[in-house]
């Protein structure tokens, strides 16, 4: 009866570690380094690029009031590479066509805003169809963007929420975001859209990464308490 009460009891110790396990792998600290977004009437009135703003380094003076990391180091871009959905209703206007375009860059610096791509007819005020179209159904509509690029491989600083010490961050990289627009701009409500840009840390701690240094994941508890009711268990039923 003892050996079969012992082995029950590892058994959900054991399950609690490998459910603190998942969840350490699925959770990553995250660093909000700038803005992705598609600007409508840039560079000029009816048309559009799709940006990105490298807002590095941040304001690592005080406690970090956001609910991502703040840079505290300037941060470059590199290597990057942009693939482009959108919605093509001025071929072809009431027929809308699904069109992808691609760009590439070396380099996006501290401080820098960078065209991925631009040229994109767009305007809300467009009314030139003359079809009876909504103004969206008169030009392009960017449904998708994924970017990618890489990062500093030995890591940057940050400060982590609620924090007012810096910390090692150890990014993921090279990196791949999906960004896809608001529906207030594919809509046609408003001519522009934008996301913050944040980038993750590697969780498997290798390739210049390493569980996001000293930014930490709720699951780090998990994995602790697991190991903890497995210790807790043997004690008890050795007694």
């Amino acid at each position: 009866m003892q050996n079969e009460t012992r082995d029950r009891m590892l058994r959900i110790a054991g399950f609690c570690l490998l459910l603190a396990g998942i969840c350490s792998q699925a959770s990553a600290a995250q660093v909000n380094v700038g803005l992705i977004g598609v600007f409508g009437d840039t560079p000029f009135t009816g048309f559009q690029q799709v940006q990105v703003l490298n807002l590095t380094p941040g304001d690592c003076s005080t406690t970090n009031p956001n609910a991502f990391a703040v840079p505290c180091d300037n941060i470059n871009i590199t290597n990057w590479a942009v693939t482009i959905d959108y919605i093509d209703n001025i071929t072809t206007p009431g027929t809308p066509i699904l069109q992808h375009v691609s760009g590439s860059g070396a380099l996006i610096a501290p401080g820098a805003t960078v065209s991925l791509y631009g040229g994109l007819q767009y305007s809300i005020a467009n009314t030139s169809c003359g079809n009876g179209a909504t103004p969206a159904a008169c030009d392009t509509v960017v449904t998708r963007v994924v970017f990618t690029g890489s990062l500093p491989s030995g890591g940057f600083h940050v400060l982590a929420p609620g924090s007012s010490v810096q910390s090692l961050f150890l990014p993921l990289t090279p990196f791949s975001i999906e960004y896809d627009p608001a529906a207030i701009y594919q809509d046609g409500t408003q001519s522009g859209d934008s996301t913050n840009l944040l980038l993750a840390d590697n969780p498997l701690g290798n390739g210049g990464g390493g569980g996001g240094g000293g930014v930490p994941e709720p699951s780090t508890v998990m994995t602790m308490l697991g190991g903890a009711l497995a210790l807790g268990f043997r004690r008890f039923i050795k007694h």
